[in-house]
This record gives structure tokens, C-alpha cells and sequence, in this order.
């Protein structure tokens, strides 16, 4: 008969174990061979595919692309100082970004795409100062945007949006119209977004935006272009793809321009407080909006009703200036014609700084039309002046909760400046 003994696993081996067991020692790690190359015993072009994949994970982040402050710039730079080989194959990676600085910095990228003609082809996106603006004959950049053919981004430092300001030379290094028009002949098959101020001296052709046939966002800051459209009605093609269109200033005949072309794309648009007379533009383009931001002296201005020029949008942003003197806030005549109904329209908001007693009831009637009668599907009502009262007293005597619990009533919710909603008294949160 077969015996045997159970041990449990637990059990700790003793002190006259443990002395007959061999200490096994932890191995060394091997010196580092400073004479080793990986891949060397592979074929020349293996080892060109291998490294240019490691480089291509190593320096390209498509994330950053959109980035103007991206950090990684100049941490990509000690990749190309490694061997030749690197040099070789990171310098596309590493101009496939380009930041401009300065003049300085244009003149040095010019010498590199004429030393390295394969270059130009890799470049996607530039940001930055261009430098003043220089004799024609003299100025780099039309040369360097006739030989980056791939380009997908052209961006000035300034980005951000404002409805007034005083336009003159924002961007002082603008973009001379020949440099416009060489970046629209080389890369007009590839350019998605261009956000930068060009200026021109003379009357210019607008048949250059046949050539721009996927730009999809578009940032005009031209008032110092002048379009030749001639004195009879032209129609013009270009700018199919164009979805997003925000105008920072501009001459009249760039909006006869857009107008003829119809944008048939378009879903978004900003227009600054130095655009007027947009009757004929919104009849032609307005068709098609979802989201359209502009300011109040804009809507006055109009010839119809801008529900009956966009019947399609969704959301609705109006600035107004602080009210001073009442002579940008809104009136009723603005927003609602008769009894038309606007079957689209989601959520408004009005990007009114400050609110002065005296426009209260300037904008009593104004938040009154915003009913389901009007507009059926309006949820949101966003004023970025609004602060909701935090006490009985001041509760009892806003007008903001006076406006927001009457919105209530109609399934509508009232935002304040930091997009927090009025809540019913008895169930705020």
C-alpha cells in the first residue's frame, strides 16, 4: 500500500536548509559596447525603412499639428545632430512644422528648402511672422510657397477672435498677395486651413480661389484687398469645400466674391462688427449656416429678417457692444418678423458685456420673442453678463431670474456668464 505525506505550501524552510542552498548571485549587466550599431549587418536600405520609422514616431504627433505653442520644437532638434544618416532622414520630420519667427527665420528656411528641394514636399504646416513686408523682387516668401506643394496649415501668430478692433495691420508682417497667390497655385489641392493677413496694393483677381479646392476653414483678414469683380454679375467657383468662415475685416468686394461663389459647404460663420451690408452675401450663402456669429450692428443692418436668410441654423451668437448710449442693443424686429416660425434654431447666446439699467427694457421684448411660438425647438438662452443672485433680496428683484423663470415656463433654460442654468426655486441645485 501506497503512503504518503502532505505538506502544506506555507511551510518556511529551515535555517539548515537555507545554509545548504548555493547563494545564487544577481547577474552583472554587460558593459555597454560604445562600438555597436543597430542594424549594421542589415542591407543599407533596411536600415534606412527601420530608422525613418522610428524617427517618424520619434518627432511626428499629429495632435500638435494645430498647436502654435507647441513645446516639442525645439526638443526635436538634438535627433538630427546624432549621426549623418539621422540628419538625413529626421529633416523632413523636423521641417514638416515650421515656426517663423522673423524675418531671419524665413531667410534660413529659404536656404534650406534650396539645399534640400526634397524638403518642400514635407512641409504641412507653417506658423508665425513673416517679416515686414519687402520689395517684391526681394521677398522670400512667394519663392518658399511655391516650393512647399503639400502645405495643409498656413497660420499667423493671432488667433484669437475679436468682433471690434482697429484692423490696420494686426499682423503687421502680412502676407504679400503674390505670396498668396503662389501658396494657392502650389498648394491649393492640399491646403485645409489659412489664417493670416494678406495685403495687396493693386485691384486683385478673384479667380485665385478656383485654385484653394480643399480649404475647409478659412480666416480672412484683408481689408486691404480689393477684388476686381468688374460692373457686371459674375459667377465665380472656388471654395466648394469651405466649411468654417471667420471675417476679421475686409473690402466690400470680397463679400460680391463670396456671394457669386455660394460656399455651398458652409456651416459656420463669424462676422466682425466691421462687416456691412451682408443682405445680398447671407441671401446667397445663408442657406446652409448651422452656427453664425456676428454682431448686433450686422443683424440691424440687414435688409430681411436673418431667420428668413438662414433658415437652417442652430445656434445663434450676437455680440452687443456695453451698452453705452443704447446704440447696439437689440430690438425686437430684429429677431422676429410677424408670425414666422423658425423651426432650427437650438440655443442663442449674446455676447453682452455689460448690462446697464436703462437697456432693461430694451431687452424685455427681445427675451419675450424667444417663445416656442417663434422658435419650437429652443433650449438654451447664454448671457455672458448674466450673474445669477445668491440672496433672498437679490433674487426678489432680478431681472435675470425674472427672465430665466419666464424661459421656464417654456422648457427653455437661461445660462449665466459661466454657462451655469437657472434652476425652478424649489428644485435648484
Amino acid at each position: 500500500m501506497l503512503k504518503y505525506t502532505v505538506q502544506s505550501e506555507n511551510v518556511q524552510p529551515t535555517p539548515e536548509a537555507l545554509k545548504s542552498e548555493p547563494i545564487q548571485k544577481p547577474l552583472a549587466m554587460p558593459y555597454p559596447n560604445p562600438s555597436f550599431t543597430p542594424f549594421q549587418s542589415a542591407p543599407e536600405t533596411l536600415q534606412n525603412h527601420l530608422w525613418n520609422r522610428i524617427l517618424h514616431y520619434a518627432m511626428f504627433i499629429p495632435e500638435l499639428e494645430a498647436d502654435i505653442y507647441r513645446k516639442d520644437v525645439l526638443r526635436r532638434l538634438p535627433l538630427l545632430l546624432v549621426s549623418k544618416a539621422f540628419n538625413r532622414l529626421a529633416l523632413p520630420y523636423y521641417y514638416s512644422f515650421v515656426r517663423l519667427k522673423d524675418s531671419s527665420a524665413t531667410q534660413k528656411f529659404l536656404f534650406v528648402l534650396l539645399q534640400h528641394p526634397t524638403i518642400g514636399a514635407r512641409v504641412r504646416v507653417i506658423h508665425g511672422s513673416l517679416g515686414r513686408l519687402q520689395d517684391p523682387d526681394t521677398d522670400p516668401i512667394p519663392t518658399i510657397l511655391s516650393l512647399t506643394t503639400r502645405l495643409e496649415q498656413f497660420h499667423g501668430y493671432r488667433q484669437r477672435f475679436e468682433h471690434q478692433f482697429f484692423w490696420l495691420h494686426l499682423e503687421s508682417p502680412a502676407l504679400a498677395w503674390s505670396a498668396f497667390e503662389a501658396m494657392a497655385r502650389s498648394s491649393g489641392v492640399t491646403l485645409r486651413e489659412f489664417s493670416q493677413e494678406v495685403h495687396a496694393n493693386d485691384v486683385v483677381d478673384p479667380t485665385v480661389f478656383e485654385h484653394l479646392t480643399q480649404l475647409t476653414r478659412l480666416d480672412w483678414k484683408c481689408g486691404r484687398v480689393k477684388f476686381d469683380c468688374g460692373s457686371e454679375i459674375v459667377s465665380y467657383r472656388g471654395l466648394n469645400n469651405l466649411t468654417d468662415l471667420r471675417i476679421w475685416y475686409l473690402d466690400p468686394s470680397f463679400l460680391t466674391v463670396l456671394a457669386s461663389m455660394q460656399l455651398p459647404s458652409l456651416r459656420r460663420l463669424t462676422l466682425s462688427s466691421s462687416v456691412e451690408n451682408a443682405t445680398e452675401f447671407l441671401r446667397s450663402c445663408g442657406r446652409t449656416l448651422w452656427e453664425l456669429d456676428l454682431a448686433h450692428e450686422t443683424v440691424a443692418s440687414l435688409d430681411m429678417n436673418l431667420f428668413v436668410l438662414c433658415p437652417s441654423l442652430t445656434f445663434l451668437s450676437v455680440y452687443c457692444d456695453d451698452g453705452i448710449g443704447l446704440k447696439s442693443l437689440p430690438s425686437l424686429k430684429d429677431f422676429v418678423r410677424n408670425n414666422d416660425v423658425h423651426h432650427c434654431l437650438q440655443k442663442v447666446k449674446f455676447d453682452l458685456r455689460y448690462l446697464q439699467k436703462t437697456g432693461i427694457d430694451v431687452w424685455d421684448p427681445v427675451f419675450g420673442a424667444l417663445e416656442p411660438a417663434h422658435f419650437p425647438r429652443l433650449r438654451e438662452v447664454h448671457v455672458e453678463c448674466c450673474v445669477w443672485p445668491t440672496t433672498e433680496r437679490e433674487i426678489a428683484k432680478s431681472h435675470w431670474v425674472r427672465w430665466a423663470e419666464r424661459f421656464l415656463k417654456n422648457g427653455i433654460s437661461m445660462m449665466d456668464k459661466n454657462g451655469k442654468k437657472w434652476r425652478a426655486r424649489l428644485g435648484r441645485a
